[in-house]
């Protein structure tokens, strides 16, 4: 599995966890995603992805898991905070550098857990998580 196309999913009205860990996904089409209206759980761990970008969920997703793949860009990170549900996100083991003062507005959702171990940040401005009360879990380990 290498990309995926948009309206893959499509007519899933009921799934709620879509697992495409362990894949060779290098790309995925900004609809690929589309009609999945009761998608809580997406995990893409360990693939080749290098970019992507947040707005392509519906309102409920709850957990997004990219671990382990190329990302060194996140795109339109500000469109989760628009997504009330979103409370886990873990990029461990990628190749991000930096965080885009646009993630200081997409974290002021209700993100409980972050996982950005094993990445390559040098620093990380304060602002960026100043505003998430609810914020239990922060892992920033080997960077």
């Amino acid at each position: 599995l290498e990309v995926i196309r948009n309206f893959t999913f499509q007519g899933l009205i009921k799934l709620s966890e879509l697992n495409m860990n362990y894949n060779l996904i290098s790309f995925i089409e900004p609809m690929a995603f589309s009609g999945l209206v009761s998608l809580k759980k997406l995990l893409l761990k360990n693939n080749l992805i290098k970019s992507y970008s947040f707005d392509i969920f519906s309102n409920f997703i709850s957990e997004i898991d990219l671990a382990e793949n190329l990302l060194k860009k996140i795109k339109k990170p500000s469109s989760l905070k628009q997504i009330k549900s979103f409370s886990i996100l873990t990029l461990t083991s990628n190749d991000l550098v930096d965080l885009m003062d646009e993630w200081n507005k997409a974290f002021k959702i209700n993100l409980k857990e972050i996982d950005l171990s094993f990445n390559k940040f040098e620093k990380i401005k304060f602002y960026y998580f100043s505003d998430m009360k609810i914020l239990t879990t922060l892992k920033l380990a080997y960077n």
